[in-house]
């Protein structure tokens, strides 16, 4: 009886913890038009070989040593100048996927990829083969081997939504997670697995993919107002706790130094405007910043290897902030 009753008090002192979190201080830092950001309205984030940060925006993309910007335009050899994905091949060539293509940066040269002329890009991943992964919106993903010059384009002609890819995400298990608008894909070994909100998603529109340090799989949607964790085979949502009743635009889930997991994401205003919406999940308590953060709507979310976050914001250019233990 003593067990049951303890048990009902930690029940109940869970339920009573507010969905906010308490104060503390955070350090904030950002980066706008002034310090030399190509444009504050930033759509993806990309940490390269050498420790270099590059922002794609809607013109071009800029690359942050730390200090200092580079800015690279369709000026300098860009094909568009709306960059919305970035990856490094294994010999140090940088990709951009734009509204209009692929553009190449190769030893400081500009080359455009005419196969994809015309086809807006929206993710790119290169997996431990060294296979270069383009998610496109309407034509499916392609693979893409960079070294050779070879591809393979993959349509799904039963699904429409399934060939506008948002996300790649490789797990551990070297697994190929594709984000789409029909809901994501899994490819292991040969074999791809399809799952929607009918097998538990939160959402179908999957536009942030992640894994945590137990292994758990994090997916982010646009359509919903939570994310799901896949564990063991199962699906489990979670809800954000946002109190939203529209659905939330997912930027990103990141796992920090701590253990906790910080989920980003764009809240809509009525004049379709959008501030951020920032959260961090302990395993127990989904909790929000208790003003949010100060920045525009969260397009994208990266964790560098020296464990700073960084944020690509809607019109509030490049944040950075630095995660504590709560």
């Amino acid at each position: 009886m003593k067990r049951l009753w303890l048990v009902g008090v930690l029940l109940m002192a869970c339920s009573a913890q507010e969905d906010v979190l308490p104060k503390k201080t955070m350090e904030w830092s950002y980066y706008t038009t002034s310090n030399g950001l190509g444009s504050n309205v930033c759509y993806t984030l990309f940490e390269d070989s050498q420790g270099n940060l590059w922002v794609g925006t809607d013109n071009g993309v800029s690359k942050f040593n730390g200090s200092t910007f580079q800015k690279y335009t369709t000026t300098d050899g860009l094909v568009n100048r709306f960059v919305n994905a970035i990856e490094e091949t294994s010999q140090g060539s940088m990709l951009f996927g734009t509204d209009n293509g692929l553009s190449i940066l190769d030893n400081g040269s500009w080359y455009y990829v005419p196969a994809f002329s015309g086809v807006p890009i929206y993710a790119l991943k290169r997996d431990v083969t060294n296979l270069i992964w383009i998610g496109t919106y309407g034509f499916g993903v392609v693979r893409y081997n960079y070294e050779g010059g070879s591809y393979q384009q993959d349509v799904d002609n039963s699904c429409g939504p399934c060939n506008q890819v948002n996300a790649f995400f490789e797990d551990d298990l070297e697994r190929m997670w594709i984000g789409t608008d029909g809901g994501v894909k899994m490819v292991a070994n040969g074999t791809t697995k399809h799952f929607t909100k009918t097998q538990g998603l939160a959402g179908n529109e999957i536009s942030a993919i992640t894994q945590d340090s137990w292994g758990n799989i994090w997916l982010g949607a646009s359509d919903t107002t939570g994310v799901t964790r896949y564990t063991a085979g199962q699906f489990t949502v979670v809800s954000l706790n946002t109190n939203d009743i529209v659905p939330v635009r997912m930027g990103g889930i990141q796992e920090d130094k701590y253990g906790q997991l910080w989920i980003g994401y764009a809240r809509p205003w009525i004049d379709q405007k959008y501030y951020s919406g920032l959260t961090r999940y302990d395993g127990i308590l989904m909790q929000k910043l208790p003003e949010g953060p100060p920045v525009s709507g969260i397009w994208s979310m990266l964790r560098a290897s020296n464990g700073d976050f960084y944020l690509a914001t809607s019109s509030s250019g490049l944040a950075r902030f630095k995660p504590v233990k709560y």
